[in-house]
């Protein structure tokens, strides 16, 4: 997420210096192509997560899908505040 957010300021910045003339059409589109594989490595890293943890839950033999409503919500729920505490 850092370096997708990093590529779009990027992306900004070369957006602004092309409509004043100071940057050229090649650097433009460099900044774009940029910022559209930070946001592809993003949606890469999240796929790839889903899919080892799916792999996981095959090993355990148990799918969070499978709890019932309020164990699957608390179950989410603690997921996303250690995904929280990572960022």
């Amino acid at each position: 997420r850092d370096a997708e957010v990093a590529a779009k300021k990027n992306l900004d910045l070369v957006t602004d210096s092309y409509v004043q003339g100071i940057k050229n059409i090649i650097d433009l589109l460099d900044a774009q192509n940029q910022y559209l594989n930070a946001k592809l490595d993003a949606a890469n890293a999240v796929y790839n997560f889903l899919i080892d943890f799916m792999g996981v839950q095959r090993a355990m033999g148990e799918f969070v899908i499978f709890l019932p409503g309020p164990e699957r919500e608390q179950w989410l729920a603690t997921l996303k505040e250690i995904l929280a505490a990572k960022d």
